[in-house]
């Protein structure tokens, strides 16, 4: 798949510096930013998946009013 990024060119100087100071490629450097990015996002929905055992216990009529705040 090709993706096509319309970024100016100060953002690409940057993330060609950036990449250069890493001593990858540019299409390296933006893979790498993308799978920390993607990892990130799936480490903060695990996280909320594990704390949701803590709030069972809310889970019941008595305290259903405050589902309505």
């Amino acid at each position: 798949m090709t993706i096509h990024l319309n970024i100016d060119e100060h953002q690409e100087k940057s993330l060609s510096l950036m990449a250069k100071k890493q001593g990858i490629s540019l299409h390296a450097f933006i893979e790498e930013l993308l799978n920390s990015y993607i990892s990130e996002k799936q480490e903060t929905l695990d996280l909320m998946r594990l704390s949701e055992q803590s709030f069972k216990e809310w889970d019941n009529e008595a305290d259903s009013i405050y589902d309505r705040l």
